[in-house]
């Protein structure tokens, strides 16, 4: 009997994972492509002066940089923000049934975390902003160099264009790195405050 019960909820379990994930990725291709074609309709219809004031680099890194997030990266965090989310309230019922003190412990952690959040985010988006207007320049003197390979070559340009694209990188390259500091520090400290969580229950199983 035992058996087939622990059967029949992994199955289960099985099918809502499936279930959950086809949703979230169907979802995230329908308006990936949605996007895509929006923005495309745009490009071919705007102003031949537009794209005199607007790099070529930029345009590009929105077809590419951009939508690799929204294809890969986007729906993986809302399936982990989901199944985070699931396990917090599985987390906080088991605690209340330890003792109802532990509410208000959590919504002290939980404003500590939305807290730390929040000085994340406001830092992190300045970091990511400036990280793809740094990716433009190289894609847009890379495509420059390309068409006019011939002509620096004639000039006897090449080391300046090639000092001009590594320095274009080592800026990106600092932009990635700083991206990727700000995502550590905020594990450091969401993990901190998450360690308080278990520690307090403890004590009051203890106790």
């Amino acid at each position: 009997f035992y058996l087939g019960m622990y059967c029949a909820i992994s199955v289960v379990s099985v099918m809502v994972a499936v279930t959950r994930l086809f949703n979230l990725y169907s979802g995230a291709v329908r308006a990936s492509r949605r996007i895509f074609h929006d923005m495309l309709h745009s490009v071919f219809h705007a102003p031949l002066r537009w794209f005199d004031t607007v790099p070529t680099g930029r345009i590009l890194n929105r077809f590419t940089g951009d939508f690799t997030l929204l294809d890969s990266q986007l729906p993986q965090m809302f399936y982990y923000f989901a199944a985070t989310l699931w396990e917090l309230v599985g987390i906080l019922v088991a605690a209340i049934f330890i003792s109802r003190f532990m509410v208000l412990v959590a919504i002290i952690l939980l404003a500590s975390c939305a807290f730390i959040a929040r000085s994340y985010i406001a830092a992190a988006r300045n970091i990511r902003r400036i990280e793809s207007n740094s990716k433009s320049p190289v894609i847009s003197h890379f495509a420059a160099s390309l068409t006019g390979l011939s002509t620096i070559r004639a000039f006897s340009k090449t080391e300046e264009f090639t000092r001009r694209m590594y320095n274009l990188i080592d800026t990106y390259a600092a932009c990635t790195w700083y991206a990727c500091y700000m995502g550590s520090w905020l594990h450091l400290h969401v993990g901190l405050v998450a360690a308080l969580f278990p520690v307090t229950v403890a004590a009051f199983v203890i106790n």
